[in-house]
């Protein structure tokens, strides 16, 4: 039996001012996790946390047909080589594969 539908759940904090690295690290990322089976679901900016601390500035959700196909992905010498860029744009990055409940 294979895997079921996955999703990769990414929870960002940019670094203020980086706005640009920021782009330029999501227009070089968001293609390879589509060719390596990813489908963007929803992008999200948090505009008021209401309870706790320190949580996300951003949220994004994408689809994969396994968890497989999201550390296949995520394990990809072009997807390492991005670490640069970003680190230069995000303070904070959490990368999680989740499942519908």
């Amino acid at each position: 039996m294979s895997d079921p539908t996955m999703y990769l759940i990414v929870n960002s904090t940019m670094i203020p001012g980086k706005m640009e690295q920021m782009q330029n690290y999501a227009s070089q990322v968001t293609p390879l996790l589509l060719k390596g089976g990813g489908e963007m679901i929803a992008r999200y900016g948090v505009v008021e946390q209401m309870n706790g601390e320190g949580g996300p500035k951003a949220i994004a959700v994408m689809k994969f047909p396994s968890g497989q196909a999201i550390k296949e992905a995520l394990s990809t010498d072009e997807f390492k080589a991005l670490s640069v860029l970003r680190d230069e744009a995000f303070s904070r990055v959490d990368q999680m594969i989740c499942s519908a409940l």
